[in-house]
């Protein structure tokens, strides 16, 4: 990995997505490798070819420029967009975006950990990825690509589509 990689969160092992912004929440889960959406309409469906971002937007996050955290309160978290992936593991990674800085936009980073299970060895080593994270990560705000911000900030209409009607068999219409 290079200097500048804020995340290297393995997408396969990503089981849920949450993209929040406003009053929109937008939730996904990935069921024997299918992601799904809760709330879909009857004549809605999961636009496939939009889900490719939902798991990797954490696998290569490199940062352009560290901001200052100083100013925090001018960079629109209060009102950004919030990605949440959580993990097999029970790990949840969560990304603010906040408004753009140039080409670029202000992210922050935070895990958590809420273990599940009863194994003690996997217990710490989960909280040792996430304490480790957070005392690299987590305490800087960094500009991200514009490419990167949008796969962390996708609405509800980026990733539903109108569910085509089947098509009728022209030869029985033809009788």
């Amino acid at each position: 990995t290079s200097d500048t990689r804020i995340a290297s969160v393995t997408a396969s092992d990503v089981v849920s997505v949450t993209y929040a912004k406003g009053k929109e929440t937008v939730s996904l889960a990935r069921k024997d490798g299918t992601w799904t959406l809760a709330g879909l309409g009857p004549k809605e469906e999961l636009d496939t070819s939009k889900t490719y971002s939902l798991d990797s937007a954490l696998a290569y996050l490199d940062f352009a420029s560290v901001a200052d955290p100083s100013k925090e309160a001018t960079y629109g978290f209060a009102t950004g967009a919030v990605y949440t992936a959580t993990l097999k593991n029970g790990i949840v990674y969560k990304a603010t975006v906040g408004n753009k800085s140039g080409s670029d936009s202000y992210v922050k980073l935070a895990a958590s950990y809420t273990p599940s299970g009863t194994n003690k060895t996997e217990i710490a080593a989960n909280e040792k990825t996430v304490r480790e994270f957070n005392a690299k990560t987590g305490k800087w705000i960094y500009t991200i690509s514009s490419y990167s911000a949008d796969n962390l900030s996708k609405a509800r209409k980026d990733l539903v589509k109108v569910k085509e009607e089947p098509k009728k068999d022209e030869k029985k219409d033809m009788k």
